[in-house]
């Protein structure tokens, strides 16, 4: 479990309500019973939320003080004085290079990212040796820090095996009705699909020279974790965006149904302000909460001129390190991939914890070393198994733009 990402998502929802909570008072349409039965019914959430984040960071701390327990007791000496010679005190950069020299024909990288497990051995005293590991991490850090997409609070799943599943996508609501004395209770069928995830491959390989292996300098494995997880990051942001779901992820943009109008390129002041804030509302509230701004640089651009009738700029920088900035008080990421120009869907906003994202284990890497025999070159494959959708239409709106 990503307890840091649990913690940090219920201080965020903390943060709404608390906004919400001191805007209660200035409500006028309110009434002052209305006003205490909100608040009453606001800080109880408050404090639920301040516990479940509480918990998520001291389960956090305490797994982390087990690893940390786990690591010493690996260099404990035996009682026969004999120290572990265990893989997992070794550098990761030294297993590489292990693995290059033809210790190991590859390994795979397990999915909770702890361990690292041979695969296929050329040396039956390395055949099955688990060793810890961070390299899994860093491809997939690499991965989502190239990512928007993965930056935007989607749901992530990880199965064990690549067999395709079935996900019910919802696409309406259930309806109440007043039930008289004796009467009978109405239908209210939820519209559902059932998508089946799959799991389709990305890869991609890289060299390296025998001179790089040996040089004992170079951060030979961060070097190539960033590079691979930013390479399956360039391919797999784009199909999560526009995917056709053949051969790829079923892209975000094409299971938009709510669009909320058409936002003219020339358009500026309120007049376009208005068109954003009508993006906003295209959603319900409960999905408002914890949406995102999602476009294009020129998008931020655009929406970074505009102003109030007061003159005030809409766009608010962070004031935090590693913070989004926000527009129309909602966090915004920006994605390459995303167009600005006329006919197309400029803006997106959206819960984007109801797009799925599944991988089938994580990264896989192998290694082959006849690929570049006569160049003294080491190649590495990695691969990674992926699908992703949306899961529940009603969370995400769409603006498309005009001349």
């Amino acid at each position: 479990m990503d307890y840091r990402a649990a913690a940090k998502a219920a201080l965020e929802k903390r943060a709404n309500l608390v906004a919400e909570l001191r805007s209660v008072n200035d409500d006028n349409t309110l009434s002052d019973a209305e006003k205490r039965e909100r608040v009453e019914r606001l800080d109880a959430e408050v404090n639920g939320l301040e516990a479940e984040a509480r918990e998520a960071v001291e389960r956090g701390e305490r797994e982390a003080e087990v690893r940390s327990l786990t690591a010493r007791a690996d260099g404990l000496f035996t009682p026969n004085g004999d120290r572990q010679e265990q893989r997992n005190a070794e550098s990761l950069d030294e297993q590489f290079r292990a693995v290059a020299r033809g210790e190991a024909r590859g390994f795979e990288i397990e999915s909770d990212g702890s361990e690292l497990r041979t695969a296929t051995t050329g040396s039956a005293a390395n055949a099955g040796t688990t060793i810890q590991s961070t390299f899994v991490r860093e491809v997939m850090q690499s991965l989502r820090d190239s990512s928007p997409f993965m930056q935007s609070g989607v749901r992530i799943i990880t199965s064990q095996s690549g067999e395709k599943m079935e996900w019910p996508v919802k696409n309406g609501r259930l309806i109440a009705s007043k039930v008289a004395e004796n009467g009978v209770y109405p239908k209210s069928d939820m519209s559902f699909t059932r998508w089946e995830i799959d799991s389709h491959k990305v890869g991609v390989m890289a060299e390296a020279t025998e001179e790089m292996l040996n040089d004992g300098a170079l951060p030979l494995a961060s070097l190539i974790a960033e590079d691979m997880g930013e390479a399956i990051a360039d391919e797999t942001a784009e199909a999560f965006l526009k995917g056709t779901g053949t051969g790829e992820a079923n892209g975000l943009l094409p299971a938009i149904t709510l669009n909320a109008g058409t936002l003219s390129l020339a358009s500026t002041g309120t007049t376009a302000s208005d068109k954003v804030v009508e993006l906003q509302h295209a959603i319900i509230s409960k999905y408002r909460r914890n949406a995102y701004f999602y476009t294009s640089d020129a998008g931020v651009l655009f929406l970074r001129k505009l102003k109030d009738a007061d003159g005030r700029y809409l766009w608010q920088p962070a004031t935090t390190a590693g913070q989004p900035d926000t527009f129309l008080g909602k966090p915004i990421t920006t994605d390459p991939n995303m167009s600005w120009a006329s006919g197309q869907v400029g803006l997106v906003f959206g819960d984007f914890s109801k797009y799925l994202v599944r991988f089938v284990r994580s990264v896989q890497i192998t290694r082959s070393d006849e690929y570049g025999y006569d160049r003294d070159v080491v190649a590495w494959k990695a691969r990674l198994r992926y699908d992703g959708g949306v899961t529940d239409g009603a969370a995400f709106a769409k603006l498309t733009l005009g001349a």
